[in-house]
């Protein structure tokens, strides 16, 4: 048996190393202007294979079977990069790429008091939510579009009253006894008005400033954060007619417990009330509970027999002679 192990050791390593000898290898540099990109992602297209680059910007993709590939390498901050490549059994092909800065990235700006900074540019903590980021959440109001969108803010419905406006607190509670409630600032105004006054479909972006060194400008009336609000503007060319419609249902996220009919329901109070009866006199007999349960029942009810006599036999079972007043008929309680 140690033979025929050894045996079928040695043929699978010789089949390795004859599967490795038949697939190919890509290798080579990200850089971008002369420095290596480290942790670059290198992947082929329509494949599991991939690498990232070194600390050097040096990768290498190993035993790719032989065809033609798309490989395409993406950084953060970088334009993402492509090139076809032809591998051949037992070839290592060099691929270098040079990556270019994103101009995109670069650019995005961050509203500040008096007005914007290039995001590379702002040592503050700010979070930007733009307009085509608020189209993607259902949201009525500016808090409804900020709730889970940006990180350190809390928004708290108080009650869903309609029209009825949320609590937002930037990193916590602020203060004890004074106003934790942010500054709202719209269009570079100080707002004091009804946040559902804002049409959410009218918002360009929403910045909200969260430390001291970007609420600076606004005075001690920043102490509690600010929220930014820029609207949209007007555009040159044709006018256009949007319509947003948002629908909603609700509907129990479990069914009704089960339910008793009405004769059930005083068969039901019956024993209760005897029950009671006898728990609170213990020297009570049987018949002395059952006759209590029957003198006190249309009182425990409210007074209002629902039959046309009194319902229950001495034994607290429903009188099969008793004609309820009124017939639910098919009625669907849940």
């Amino acid at each position: 048996m140690k033979k025929s192990f050894l045996n079928f050791l040695a043929f699978a390593i010789t089949l390795s190393s004859f599967l490795l000898s038949q697939t190919g290898n890509i290798s080579g540099v990200v850089s971008s202007d002369g420095q290596g990109l480290a942790g670059a992602n290198v992947v082929l297209e329509g494949t599991s294979f991939g690498a990232a680059a070194n600390a050097e910007g040096e990768y290498t993709v190993s035993n790719v079977q032989p065809g033609t590939y798309t490989v395409t390498v993406s950084y953060v901050g970088y334009n993402a990069s492509s090139q076809m490549v032809q591998v051949s059994s037992g070839e290592t092909v060099q691929l270098d790429f040079q990556l270019t800065v994103s101009a995109v990235a670069m650019d995005e700006v961050v509203v500040t008091a008096y007005g914007t900074a290039k995001r590379v540019e702002f040592a503050g903590a700010a979070s930007v939510t733009k307009a085509e980021d608020l189209q993607k959440v259902v949201a009525t109001n500016v808090a409804g579009a900020l709730e889970g969108n940006v990180s350190g803010v809390q928004v708290v419905t108080a009650d869903a009253t309609p029209g009825g406006n949320p609590t937002i607190r930037i990193r916590g509670i602020s203060s004890i006894n004074g106003v934790s409630d942010p500054l709202y600032v719209v269009n570079g105004a100080p707002f004091g008005g009804d946040l559902n006054s804002i049409d959410i479909n009218d918002v360009e972006s929403i910045t909200v400033l969260k430390d001291a060194s970007s609420t600076v400008l606004y005075g001690s009336r920043a102490a509690a954060g600010v929220i930014v609000i820029t609207t949209k503007k007007g555009v040159p060319g044709k006018p256009k007619f949007t319509f947003k419609k948002t629908m909603g249902t609700s509907a129990p996220a479990t069914g009704l417990h089960k339910r008793v009919n009405n004769a059930q329901t005083y068969e039901m109070r019956w024993e209760a009330i005897k029950n009671g009866y006898l728990d609170g006199n213990p020297t009570a007999t049987v018949a002395q509970g059952e006759q209590f349960a029957h003198d006190n029942l249309l009182s425990v009810l409210g007074g209002y027999n629902s039959f046309d006599r009194y319902p229950l036999l001495a034994n607290g079972k429903m009188d099969p002679a008793a004609v309820s007043r009124w017939n639910p008929g098919p009625t669907n309680w849940e």
